[in-house]
């Protein structure tokens, strides 16, 4: 049942097809939902990311509007994490980007954003470290040596089409040399992560704009979405990735991983423990 939910199959179908009630669905995927997030913690760790593309979609909820940012990795296609917010705010930016900044590592990196402006300022501010200069006194702030910012302008307020790109901090050459890396050819874009919202919506039914099966509660919207975002990067083949799971590109795993390995799987009790406080 958790793996045709994680392959979009409502969960009224579910309810339909093998007769359970609709509660008991409901209790088994939060703790799914719950185990994939102490899951994706666990085995996540920093990573040579080279390009990674960030923006957010909405949803309905309970008559009103819910928020959802999420990050992908252009080269294994990793799915990094999400954020879930009522409000399309700095918060929920700044959420996002510090998920990107824990899973990568300080090499070079491009950083790939629509045309909403906050991305810009935040990504100066969390991608810096201390310089410690030997003085006494706070040690000012650096910002990463080989971080490269783009951003992708699409519309302006009225909706008219403007199509401009721009490298607004960084190298052009590294940005040139890890576009090449990451993807093989093209310019500046946003293309994977607006195709990895595509995947989402089209296999999780409460992301959907128009749907009868909206989610209640945002608790709710985040379990599904680690449950999927784990089966994504686990148990999902990808013929871009020579038949490799995103994991297994990443380096994270050395076999494609069943639902029901992801299930079973135990994370360690310390994780679990501090996730829950």
């Amino acid at each position: 049942m958790v793996t045709l939910v994680a392959y979009g199959c409502p969960v009224a179908a579910v309810v339909a097809a093998f007769a359970r009630d609709e509660r008991t669905i409901a209790r088994w995927l939060q703790r799914c939902g719950h185990h994939a997030e102490v899951f994706h913690h666990q085995h996540m760790q920093p990573l040579d990311l080279q390009q990674v593309q960030v923006d957010e979609l909405w949803l309905h909820i309970h008559q009103q509007v819910m928020w959802l940012a999420m990050a992908v990795a252009v080269r294994s296609r990793l799915w990094l994490g999400a954020v879930c917010r009522p409000k399309r705010d700095k918060q929920l930016a700044r959420q996002i980007l510090i998920c990107v900044y824990n899973w990568a590592k300080q090499l070079p990196l491009v950083i790939s954003f629509d045309g909403w402006r906050v991305y810009y300022d935040l990504c100066l501010q969390i991608f810096s470290e201390p310089a410690y200069t030997g003085k006494k006194g706070r040690a000012p702030m650096k910002i990463w040596d080989r971080l490269t910012l783009v951003q992708v302008l699409k519309h302006d307020a009225a909706h008219k089409w403007l199509g401009l790109r721009w490298v607004l901090w960084g190298s052009c050459t590294m940005f040139q040399r890890l576009i090449e890396r990451s993807q093989g050819a093209g310019g500046i874009n946003t293309a994977y992560i607006e195709r990895f919202n595509a995947t989402f919506r089209t296999h999780l039914s409460l992301l959907v704009r128009r749907t009868r099966c909206p989610a209640r509660r945002q608790q709710t919207v985040t379990e599904r979405v680690f449950l999927l975002g784990c089966v994504y990067n686990f148990c999902a083949i990808h013929s871009s990735l020579r038949d490799r799971t995103p994991a297994m590109a990443a380096g994270l795993a050395d076999r494609l991983w069943s639902v029901a390995d992801f299930l079973w799987f135990r994370p360690s009790p310390y994780l679990a423990a501090h996730h829950l406080r």
